[in-house]
């Protein structure tokens, strides 16, 4: 049967395919219900008696019933154009409307390449670019349950995920292509103040007919791959790959992700050379390098990976749910040094704020600002970190007597504040250390880093022998920093010990620096303040009350200025080193999480004391 007769019920394309007896649509992928092909053999149809004869007589005849017209929804419609349009652009050449293969028709040289077609470029490009970026994601997947144990649950969430977005970006509409080049020859015009005439894209060439271009002369094939890179960036790949772990409720961060994927974990900058070994470096009809579609220019932030991850979400229609806040939380106690039962069971009870769930805004504060903000908050009010100075009294080890009301509040504290901001103090320091990458520690390692993971793949797409004189001095440099280790350095750091170690003093002595210590650190505290645009406040003196004390920001010559206690801003630098945040917007989310719980506490205190406006009111089942 010829398909070029055949007419779609859904988009009017003359154009079919055929697959296990049915005809579908090139277009839109529906499938011609009315419509099945059959094979004959010849014989058959001689009346000779040699063969069956077919006859209206001998068929077999069933009842039908009339069919209702379908209606297919426009995600559904969606849906079928995505997966045959994914199912073509694997086949390099497709028929045209009249069934032959568009080759040529007039004879060529033995041995001569036909020209691609406009469609089989667009196509290959779409298919190289979507299967890419799928690969990517699955690497990444398997690196975090290999490496980070996250949950497998992973593994069967991402594939729905990645091809919904996939299908709901726009890259596999009808008229993508053109679109996408119209769009480019618009701009073109509008830098340019050029306006020219409209013609046919498809025969638009150069000079030897190799590749289609726009008429501005640019290449087509860049013009597609611009256009994907911006409706399916590389980035999503990692939106994605975090979105499967909040939906599996795994406690992973947007700054553990992109932690991971800075140190080259996680497959991201350098896994271009992965998918190049599976879908080699180029095609005929794609004549663009994998390294070129796949590497990407730069690591997307915390910020911008959750807002992103939150649209993917917002764009397929996936409900999500709030953080994983009890792992999250453990994850950041264990971190701080600080007790686990007493804070959990704390905050357990509390009602959690909105701020909890992923917003597509790139203006709000993250989520794990709210946690963090949650967590210092009771943190506050079981150690009673309310401005008494325990942290200044920490910097003598032995302190005179204390104030009658400060022992007071010393009893009434449930642990030792002291000790606590002694810990608190020597965690900051330490997390230095740890927030650092390991190819961050020395010169070494820094360089390893950037030849296996920013600047791979460039020796091999080197003309020259630059790269090969750059690893000879590689190579000699490595030598050189194994030998740097010389006996008269060790020697003189044994030296320098044994006269630290020397050093006696006797016990005014020690009371005089002691005093001279502890202003030298109220002094850094202060200087560290004041970058941050903090202000110190005094220990309180004359304690009136010894409830909860929420700071307030103040207008200091026009901006505002956060006056704290030495306590609270002790806390509250650590921890927003744990979050990986600045102070300032650490100190906002721990306001707006304190404003929030005032709110409730006054809405219950007013439910509890309401009286009935009217003493005639009686319920009508007590009468």
């Amino acid at each position: 049967m010829e398909t070029s007769k055949m007419i779609c019920n859904s988009c009017d394309n003359e154009s079919f395919e055929e697959e296990d007896g049915f005809f579908y649509c090139l277009q839109c992928g529906v499938r011609a219900d009315d419509i099945i092909a059959t094979a004959f053999d010849d014989e058959d149809l001689a009346g000779d008696g040699r063969g069956g004869t077919y006859s209206q007589l001998n068929t077999r005849r069933i009842a039908t019933q009339p069919t209702q017209p379908s209606h297919p929804s426009e995600e559904t419609n969606r849906y079928s154009q995505f997966r045959s349009q994914l199912k073509s652009a694997s086949k390099i050449a497709q028929p045209n409307g009249n069934g032959d293969l568009g080759g040529p028709t007039e004879p060529e040289d033995f041995g001569a390449v036909a020209a691609l077609s406009y469609e089989d470029c667009y196509q290959q490009t779409r298919e190289r670019y979507a299967n890419g970026l799928i690969m990517m994601i699955t690497y990444q997947c398997d690196a975090l349950v290999e490496r980070f144990n996250v949950t497998p649950l992973i593994i069967g969430l991402v594939a729905p995920i990645c091809l919904r977005f996939l299908a709901l970006s726009g890259a596999f509409d009808q008229d993508w292509a053109d679109n996408a080049i119209r769009d480019s020859e618009l701009q073109s015009q509008e830098t340019n103040g050029e306006v020219r005439e409209v013609k046919k894209r498809r025969s638009n060439r150069d000079k030897d007919g190799s590749e289609h271009r726009s008429f501005d002369g640019k290449r087509a094939v860049m013009i597609w791959l611009s256009q994907l890179k911006k409706s399916l960036p590389l980035s999503s790949s990692l939106a994605i790959s975090f979105l499967a772990c909040h939906k599996a409720g795994a406690p992973v961060l947007p700054t553990d992700i992109v932690r991971w994927a800075r140190e080259g974990k996680l497959p991201y900058q350098s896994c271009f050379l992965k998918i190049q070994e599976q879908m080699g470096e180029r095609t005929a009809a794609c004549p663009v390098g994998a390294s070129v579609m796949f590497s990407p220019d730069e690591i997307v932030s915390a910020q911008n990976l959750e807002a992103q991850a939150a649209s993917i979400a917002d764009v397929i229609g996936l409900v999500l749910p709030p953080v994983n806040f009890h792992g999250i939380a453990l994850n950041y106690l264990k971190r701080l040094s600080v007790p686990e039962d007493k804070v959990i069971d704390l905050v357990r009870l509390w009602a959690m704020p909105s701020e909890i769930y992923l917003s597509r805004s790139e203006h709000r504060l993250p989520t794990r600002v709210c946690v963090m903000s949650i967590l210092i908050v009771a943190i506050r009010m079981l150690y009673n970190i309310n401005g008494f100075g325990m942290w200044e009294q920490s910097l003598v080890e032995e302190s005179s007597d204390d104030d009658g009301e400060l022992m007071q509040v010393k009893k009434a504290s449930e642990f030792d504040t002291k000790e606590l901001m002694k810990t608190l103090e020597k965690k900051y320091n330490e997390l230095d250390a740890e927030t650092a990458a390991d190819f961050e520690n020395d010169l070494c390692s820094y360089l390893s880093h950037g030849k296996n993971e920013i600047f791979t793949g460039l020796e091999a797409a080197s003309a020259d022998d630059t790269y090969r004189t750059v690893g000879k001095l590689w190579n000699s440099y490595q030598k050189e920093d194994e030998e740097s280790e010389t006996p008269s350095k060790r020697g003189r750091d044994t030296t320098c010990s044994n006269n630290a170690k020397s050093m006696d003093s006797s016990p005014d002595d020690d009371n005089q620096e002691d005093n001279g210590s502890k202003e030298r650190a109220i002094s850094r505290l202060m200087a560290d303040m004041g970058e941050n645009f903090f202000v110190y406040i005094p220990p309180r003196v004359k304690v009136k009350r010894q409830g909860y004390i929420q700071y307030v920001r103040k207008k200091d010559d026009g901006a505002l200025v956060y006056a704290v206690h030495a306590d609270y801003y002790i806390l509250l630098r650590v921890c927003a080193r744990v979050a990986e945040i600045d102070a300032r917007n650490m100190h906002r989310g721990v306001l707006s999480f304190e404003r929030r719980l005032a709110w409730i506490e006054k809405r219950i205190d007013h439910v509890l004391h309401l009286t009935p406006t009217s003493t005639s009111m009686k319920c009508k089942h007590c009468e």
